[in-house]
């Protein structure tokens, strides 16, 4: 059985619970669009306290195959107001599937999603823009 992180970034509490059935036959893409396209409101704003960051390895992590650690992210998009996913490469797949996680879903407080999603697109932090060498 795989399992579901539930992370809340209000109260800094993580919950694991088994994947549901119906969506036990999925992973990557699929399963951060389900999830989000069942929990977050359509009407909600992507900034807001009800949208979720949800991250889930795909079916072949772990596996050794070519290519198979890809690793899914999924929200509600603050540019289109839909569901929007990306993906990215490395050993994060492969990590969490051999851990039987099938993903990571975070729950973001208003400002703290704000504050994130911030940090990652402009490269800021609390003490201001951050230095690159």
């Amino acid at each position: 059985m795989r399992k579901l992180l539930r992370v809340n970034m209000g109260d800094l509490s993580v919950r694991e619970e088994v994947l549901p059935s119906e969506k036990e036959p999925t992973g990557g893409r699929h399963l951060t669009s389900s999830i989000v396209s069942s929990e977050v409101c359509p009407t909600c704003h992507p900034l807001s306290a009800h949208n979720k960051l949800v991250v889930a390895p795909g079916w072949l992590g772990g596996t050794g195959a070519p290519c198979g650690g890809r690793l899914s992210v999924g929200a509600k998009s603050p540019l289109t107001g839909s569901i929007k996913e990306s993906n990215v490469g490395g050993n994060a797949g492969n990590a969490l599937s051999r851990l039987g996680i099938a993903g990571i879903a975070w729950a973001l407080p208003g400002s703290l999603l704000r504050a994130f999603l911030q940090m990652i697109i402009f490269g800021f932090c609390t003490s201001g823009p951050t230095v690159l060498n």
